[in-house]
């Protein structure tokens, strides 16, 4: 067992065919949880979140994209979170291609 811990439980109705029978299954998943407290200075903090917003950006981008530039807009501490407001120029193909349809 553990700890700290959360349950996620799924419920969803047994079917036959198209109907939905009156009995249910459920999945129950118990997921470990662990509290953990960092400490970072204000430039530490900073360059973390930039740090995590060019990986999530990276995520998102497909394999043939690349960052060109990187400015801040806008920063702010507030209740012991950092905000940072980043615009990144990124060079990616957007193209779709399509058939060309000749006329007679």
């Amino acid at each position: 067992a553990f700890h700290y811990y959360e349950i996620d439980q799924q419920k969803r109705p047994l079917r036959f065919w198209k109907w939905d029978l009156p009995i249910y299954y459920e999945r129950v998943i118990f997921r470990e949880k662990e509290e953990v407290e960092r400490n970072y200075t204000w430039e530490e903090a900073f360059a973390k979140a930039k740090e995590l917003a060019r990986e999530e950006l990276k995520a998102k981008l497909p394999e043939d994209a690349s960052i060109k530039g990187e400015k801040v807009l806008h920063q702010t501490k507030e209740n012991g979170k950092v905000r940072v407001e980043l615009h990144y120029q990124v060079i990616e193909n957007i193209a779709i291609p399509q058939p060309i349809v000749q006329g007679d």
